[in-house]
């Protein structure tokens, strides 16, 4: 895995979602099932297919029917998937030369694929962030202190903290520190 490679670059090569890579696999599978009918080499034509098709259905990602394969297992399977489609007229006796073609075809397309794929997803944002452009929402160490809302400002107040009060303003006179003097009673009206 080379994180350099992976890490998405407006400026650098085309860079393709890892759905995008399935639905092509997709694409290659069911050619080479369907040539398989048209084939003396039918069955060698059918197992590659399938097995692409497999290959793209059991991986995790958006184009994926069971999500069995992580992606980067997907990325080291497409090697291996690139080196049976290459080997396939020596080891497997395809010998059909339209065979023979979509065989190094599917290999060209699948190498083309395994470089060009974006293996690391970029994380996930709301609608509201890519509108915006922003970066993920920040975590909670890093977060400003929320404003008060109605629910806070009717809790309880904390008894324990101690209560400051802010400076008077210049040029005002100045209380005595102290407890406050009880004010004289007033006279009941008549």
């Amino acid at each position: 895995m080379n994180p350099a490679r992976d890490a998405p670059d407006p400026t650098g090569p085309l860079r393709l979602p890892l759905w995008v890579h399935q639905v092509v696999e997709y694409g290659v599978g069911l050619v080479l099932v369907y040539q398989s009918v048209h084939s003396a080499d039918a069955p060698q034509l059918a197992a590659a297919g399938l097995l692409t098709i497999v290959l793209a259905a059991f991986t995790d990602a958006g184009a994926g029917a069971l999500r069995w394969i992580p992606p980067l297992l997907h990325r080291t399977l497409d090697v291996l998937m690139i080196a049976v489609l290459l080997l396939a007229p020596f080891v497997f006796g395809v010998g059909d030369p339209v065979a023979i073609v979509l065989c190094v075809g599917g290999a060209t397309t699948l190498g083309w694929l395994h470089w060009h794929t974006r293996w690391l997803e970029p994380a996930k944002r709301t609608w509201k962030q890519r509108l915006r452009g922003a970066l993920p929402r920040p975590t909670a160490s890093s977060r400003k202190p929320e404003r008060p809302t109605a629910a806070t400002a009717l809790a309880a107040p904390d008894l324990a903290a101690p209560r400051v009060e802010p400076p008077p303003p210049a040029g005002a006179p100045t209380k005595a520190p102290g407890p406050a003097p009880l004010a004289a009673p007033t006279p009941p009206a008549p």
